[in-house]
Formats: C-alpha cells, sequence, structure tokens
C-alpha cells in the first residue's frame, strides 16, 4: 500500500538472468476451499490501492498447492482495499485493512470472520496487549488507536504526531516506530500514555525483539539520510549499536528475526543477514534481487527457511518465494496482488 517513503522502486541490475520463476518448480493455484490448519504458510496480498481488493491464499505445503482467497471464500464477501498485515493473538487473527479503515477478526480453523472494528481512518499494525486491550497504528489519525479485543471494539486513542508504523510489546511497555517525527514512542500499556521518546536520525519501520531481550530498530532512508539499523538496551531504550547501512541501495525495511533470534534479516534491493554480535552492515546481499523480480515482503518461517514476497509490476498476480536459510532457492507459487507479508503457523 502506502509505503511510500520505503518502497524499493529503484531496482538494481545485479546479473543476468531468465524469468525468476525459471529457477523454481512452477506450483499451480485453485480454488479447493480452506479446511483448517495443515502445514503451511498464509500470504497476506495487498490489492491495488484504490481499485483492488486485498485477499489471502493459504500455501498448503504438504500438497503444494496455493487455496486462493480464503477468506472470500469462507465468508462469500470481499476482505477489502487493502490488506496490510496480520497477527495472530489469543486465539484469532487480526487482519488490518488499510483504505477500508478497519480491522477484521477471523476464527483461523474456519476463516469464517467473527468480528469486525470499522472507521479507522488508515490503520496499519495490531498489537495485542492483553484480554482487554491492543494498539492499533495509523498512517493518517495522528493517534493510536485502542481496541479491546474481547468486545471487537475500539475504546480509545493515544495522541501521536503523524504516521505511526510497527509496534513491539516489552514488559507493560509498548514500543511504537513513529515514522513522520523519526522516534521510538515508549508507552506505558497501563496508562496509555507516552512515557518516554527517543529521537533517531531516520524515519524507523520495523523493529524485533532478539534471544538477549535487545531491541533491534530498522530505518528507512531519504531526504539526504542514510539508513540506519540500531539496538537498543530495553533497560533504559538506551542505543547501544547505531550500524550505518548502504546509503546507495535506498531504504531498507521488513526487519525479522530467525526462530533462534540470533540472527537478522531485512530487505534493501535484495536480503540481506546479520549476526546480532555484528558491529557492521554485511557487504553482499544473501539473496539478490535481479532485475525480473521485486521483493516486496519477507518472512522467516519457524523452520529456517526464508520466504519473499515477489510484487512483480503491482498489477499481475505476485509471487511467494522460498528459499533455504542459506539463500538457496526451495519453491514457489503464484499468489495474489501485491504480495506484502507472511503469517506462520
Amino acid at each position: 500500500m502506502k509505503k511510500l517513503l520505503y518502497l524499493f522502486f529503484s531496482l538494481s541490475i545485479l546479473h543476468a538472468c531468465n524469468e525468476p520463476e525459471d529457477a523454481f518448480p512452477k506450483r499451480q493455484e485453485n480454488l479447493t476451499p480452506y479446511e483448517g490448519s495443515k502445514e503451511g504458510v498464509f500470504v497476506l496480498n495487498e490489492g491495488n490501492f484504490g481499485w483492488g481488493y486485498g485477499t489471502i491464499d493459504y500455501i498448503d505445503l504438504q500438497q503444494e498447492e496455493v487455496l486462493s482467497s480464503i477468506y472470500e471464500q469462507a465468508n462469500q464477501e470481499l476482505l477489502g482495499n487493502v490488506v496490510q498485515s496480520a497477527s495472530y493473538f489469543q486465539g484469532y487473527y487480526y487482519v488490518v485493512v488499510n483504505n477500508s479503515q478497519k480491522v477484521v477478526i477471523i476464527e483461523p480453523q474456519t476463516f469464517k470472520k467473527v468480528g469486525e472494528v470499522n472507521d479507522l481512518i488508515s490503520p496499519r499494525y495490531f498489537l495485542g496487549i492483553d484480554e482487554e486491550k491492543a494498539y492499533v497504528s495509523d498512517l493518517y489519525a495522528d493517534a493510536i488507536h485502542i481496541l479491546n479485543p474481547s468486545t471487537f471494539k475500539k475504546v480509545g486513542e493515544i495522541p501521536t504526531e503523524g504516521w505511526t508504523e510497527q509496534m513491539l510489546l516489552i514488559g507493560k511497555y509498548a514500543v511504537v516506530a513513529a515514522y513522520d517525527s523519526h522516534e521510538l514512542l515508549i508507552i506505558n500499556t497501563e496508562t496509555d500514555k507516552i512515557e518516554k521518546s527517543i529521537a533517531l536520525q531516520a524515519p524507523p519501520n520495523s523493529l524485533q525483539l532478539d534471544k538477549n531481550n535487545y531491541l533491534w530498530v530498522l530505518t528507512g532512508a531519504g531526504d539526504d539520510q542514510q539508513a540506519h539499523l540500531y539496538q537498543l538496551n530495553p533497560e533504559d531504550f538506551s542505543i547501544s549499536k547505531d550500524i550505518l547501512l548502504d546509503a546507495s541501495a535506498g531504504g531498507p525495511g521488513h526487519l525479522q528475526l530467525n526462530n533462534t533470534k540470533d540472527s537478522l534479516y531485512y530487505l534493501q534491493q535484495g536480503v540481506f543477514k546479520l549476526s546480532i554480535m555484528a558491529d557492521s552492515a554485511p557487504a553482499a546481499p544473501l539473496i539478490e534481487e535481479t532485475i525480473s523480480t521485486l521483493f516486496y515482503g519477507l518472512g522467516i518461517s519457524p523452520e529456517g527457511d526464508i520466504w519473499l514476497a515477489d510484487a512483480l509490476d503491482y498489477v499481475q498476480g505476485g509471487w511467494a518465494r522460498r528459499y533455504s536459510g542459506t539463500g538457496v532457492p526451495i519453491d514457489s507459487f503464484r499468489v495474489g496482488v501485491i504480495p506484502n507479508s507472511f503469517l506462520f503457523h
């Protein structure tokens, strides 16, 4: 959707190649109904902003096939425009549908809708706090929405300055990437008050907590700003590392951790990997982006596989591409329009 400041529009010609799908076995999609959890992965497809609609596909890894548009099949209605993100919390999937201004709550086994929160302006990400509280960040609302996940209702707001992105819970504190103000907001979830803000040198977009409970923050780049990868001590949120990233490769995004939480991954015209012990950025990507690919989303499975969402041209159906942890191509699946992220279970 509107990842306007950190999309990867500048595609590097890294080496000559055939069409990217030629390196993978091809899989065919179908309209088989989704029948509950198996061995597989959900793919969130944004759909075109304003004139398309988002979908969720399920890749059944046992049958090696794509079950397409499973929400529409289960509910006989469109999910909305556009599917921005999704989280699993207290037995449900909370799917954030940005331009439709809502969060849709889905029962995992049937994929039936059980609730919906509307009128959220331009929601981005969901963060579950406890049985009675969740936060939703927003692009335009100048506020973080407070939801009650037990009643599926909005119950309040936390005022902010501009666009807020990903969020992460550390104890009683919610850490929020405040994109417009180039800050991390530290919110006391017991009082719903911003207790502290940490100034950064570029706009933060994604957050992770490693095995040593250190917070990692990835920023975008632009307006003559260089991208940064920060490590913060969660005891006082002081910055313990500031790793500068390649200024020539555009803005990075989609920070991820592996299942042992000791290796970080991010997208920046390719997939980069570094140890949480590193003090500098890797010199070369683990997986190169080519002239024929547009890596738009990244996920690391519990088994350690690397999943890449390839949006191609933002118009036709994209690809979900699976690689080993060492970057070797395993498989690819044709999915919906503008795939952006993955859910594993």
